[in-house]
């Protein structure tokens, strides 16, 4: 096996381990940011046209208060 090949491999079987993983649909923003892959939170904070954060934490916070307006909380969008 080559090293394309093997990286490859690697790659695919990261994806399907991802989408294996179950999902509530009744989970709250903060919960589901938590668990996304870092690299979708990467993709949405390009999306949104948000300056990429350097710590997780952080793209997490950006994303979450992108989705709600000043002075709304998750609760109060429901």
């Amino acid at each position: 096996m080559n090293e394309d090949d093997f990286i490859y491999d690697y790659v695919e079987q990261q994806r399907q381990k991802v989408e294996e993983k179950t999902i509530s649909v009744n989970v709250s923003i903060v919960r589901g940011l938590k668990n996304m892959p870092a690299i979708w939170l990467d993709g949405a904070c390009v999306t949104f046209g948000l300056e990429r954060a350097r710590l997780r934490r952080e793209r997490e916070e950006q994303l979450k208060d992108f989705s709600y307006p000043p002075g709304k909380s998750e609760k109060g969008c429901t």
